[in-house]
């Protein structure tokens, strides 16, 4: 209860508190509303006084100008009367000149009517007469392209007849040269003609019969036949000028034929004329023989060895210093045939053909001395071949190979102060043979995890040398390798590409050193 009191108590307090508290801040702001509303009224009548005597000011300004606005009313009222009056005036003039210039204007456009009338009628006479233009323009225009059809027609024929004239006169002239050449060539041919007929009549006289001769002794008959020495001789001539022994025969048939106007009782067999193959070496042989037995000495001896067919042979070529100091190549043989591709088996073979040449000498003085009595001064001594002609400044030449430089060497010992020198076609392609095996090696590093993924039995490999010859071994067309298949890639290239232009495959076999000069042409080519 008490507690109850005390707050009670306290609530009162603080009532009055604020009451009290809220009556003296009322009468403070009513003092300053007072003060603030005297200071308002002071400002009004001060303003008010003011304003009052501006428009005092205002108002006597005002009546001044009415009274100037009247003046000037004044003034204008007596200027408008001045404007009406004179407009009166004005109008009457206006109204004068309107119907003066009302019945000018009626006047120009009735004289006008009449002018558009007669132009209208112009018009129409002239549209009849452009009518009839029209009609005759396009007359003229017709007439005239007939006209020129006409002239393009005449000048076409005119042309044509002058050409046709001038063709004509051309060819008569053409015909005139012609029989008149042709008149020279007949009298011409009537020489000619007259001559062979005394070159056919002597030729009767002295006629070669193409058949074989008894060979019996004393003119009786007996014994071979064989064939005269004028067919023998026919037949190595054209040998020498690279005519197939097969064709030989019917060459000099139709020779025969030719020249004296019948058949030939015989002709040689092709077994013959490939005998007379022989014929031909001995010639050749014994004309190098005197060649080389002839000469004071010799300054180069070349040689070279191949195979075909697994057979050995060598080339051999011996150089003679000519009259312009420039080297003679005189070619002993080229197939010295040896029974191995050693070295020293080459230079007995090259020794023995230099022997086999003194033989054909010997022989020639034999059947010189036999049938031409004294002749045999014209022959050289057999003695003159000799491999010691090379001494003092001779060359053997020969290519880089190790069999090769061998037989120099050998060579070399047998003739002495002589000199061994590379071929200098061959050491190209020692440059060339290098460049390969760097090739292959670069190759077979780049490769290299392909080519060992690879069946080492199928021989793959990066050289190329190795693959030419591998080429050579399958599509030669020689077919020297007997698991090749050189005839069937022939059949298969005339069956499948008729015509086509197909390069040699070189020959791959041995240690060749062109090698891959010379095969891989055809390899890219095919």
């Amino acid at each position: 209860m008490l507690l109850f009191v005390c707050i009670m108590m306290m609530n009162l307090t603080n009532n009055f508190n604020n009451s009290f508290t809220n009556n003296v801040v009322k009468q403070k702001h009513n003092n300053k509303l007072k003060k603030q509303q005297s200071e308002y009224e002071s400002a009004i009548e001060a303003t008010s006084a003011a304003y009052e005597k501006k428009i005092e000011q205002l108002k006597s300004r005002l009546e001044d100008s009415r009274q100037k606005v009247a003046n000037e009313r004044k003034k204008w009222q007596e200027t408008l009367n001045v404007l009406d009056a004179e407009l009166a005036t004005t109008k009457d003039q206006v109204y004068n000149e309107k119907v003066k210039r009302r019945n000018a204007v009626q006047q120009q456009i009735d004289e006008t009517k009449r002018i558009e009338s007669d132009l209208r009628n112009y018009t129409e006479c002239l549209e009849e007469k452009n009518v009839d233009l029209c009609r005759e323009l396009k007359d003229a225009i017709i007439a005239k392209h007939a006209a020129a059809r006409s002239s393009r027609r005449d000048k076409h024929l005119a042309k044509s007849r002058l050409d046709k004239w001038h063709k004509e006169k051309h060819l008569r002239r053409i015909a005139e040269d012609y029989a008149a050449e042709q008149e020279k060539r007949a009298n011409k041919m009537a020489l000619i003609i007259k001559d062979y007929e005394s070159v056919i009549n002597q030729s009767e006289e002295s006629k070669q019969l193409l058949k074989k001769e008894w060979c019996g002794q004393d003119g009786r008959r007996g014994g071979g036949r064989r064939w005269p020495i004028w067919v023998v001789q026919l037949i190595c001539k054209m040998l020498v000028n690279g005519t197939s022994p097969s064709a030989i025969p019917s060459n000099i048939q139709t020779m025969y034929e030719t020249l004296y106007k019948e058949t030939p009782e015989e002709v040689p067999s092709v077994n013959f004329v490939r005998g007379c193959r022989i014929v031909v070496e001995i010639v050749g042989e014994t004309v190098a023989a005197m060649k080389l037995a002839s000469a004071e000495s010799w300054k180069q001896l070349w040689t070279d060895a191949t195979t075909r067919r697994q057979i050995p042979f060598t080339a051999l070529v011996i150089g003679l210093l000519g009259d312009s100091d420039s080297i003679d190549p005189v070619v002993v043989s080229s197939c010295i045939f040896m029974d191995d591709e050693c070295a020293d088996t080459q230079a007995e073979g090259i020794v023995n053909k230099l022997e086999s040449l003194k033989k054909r000498l010997t022989r020639l003085r034999e059947v010189l001395d036999e049938k031409y009595l004294d002749c045999t001064a014209a022959v050289p001594s057999p003695d003159g071949i000799n491999i010691n002609k090379l001494a003092d400044t001779g060359v053997f030449m020969t290519d880089t190979c190790n069999t090769a430089q061998k037989l120099r060497r050998t060579l070399v010992n047998m003739v002495n102060e002589s000199y061994d020198l590379d071929c200098m076609n061959h050491l190209r392609n020692v440059w060339f043979g290098n460049m390969e095996k760097s090739l292959a090696r670069y190759l077979n590093n780049l490769l290299r995890q392909s080519l060992d993924e690879i069946d080492p039995k199928l021989r793959v490999t990066a050289s190329i040398s190795a693959i030419i010859r591998a080429v050579d071994k399958a599509f030669s067309l020689s077919a020297n390798y007997p698991k090749g298949y050189g005839e069937l890639f022939l059949e298969w290239i005339r069956e499948n590409h008729p015509g086509a232009l197909l390069f040699h495959v070189e020959r791959a076999a041995g240690s060749r050193q062109d090698l891959c000069t010379e095969g891989s042409i055809a390899i890219f080519m095919n």
